[in-house]
């Protein structure tokens, strides 16, 4: 059960900047996220660069773990901007 912690595992979960738009946003998608794609240019995205990566909404809910109610992650979105 995946629990919420916040955006620190957006940061975790980015690629190191080596590889393509693509090699990233199949990563993040591998890691659970939710990526919403703006690309820049004709290119096909495996040719395009990233530019930025930004939080966007994360969804919870409520679980029980134990006695105690905690936020369990639905889903995160991630906003990637990509130049080609």
């Amino acid at each position: 059960m995946a629990l919420a912690v916040g955006f620190p595992a957006i940061a975790a979960a980015a690629p190191s900047g080596i590889g393509s738009a693509q090699d990233t946003v199949d990563e993040l998608e591998n890691h659970g996220f939710n990526v919403v794609l703006n690309k820049m240019g004709p290119g096909p995205l495996d040719h395009c660069t990233v530019d930025s990566v930004r939080p966007g909404l994360t969804v919870i809910r409520p679980v029980r773990n134990g006695g105690d109610l905690v936020n369990q992650i639905v889903y995160q979105t991630v906003y990637l901007t990509a130049k080609c």
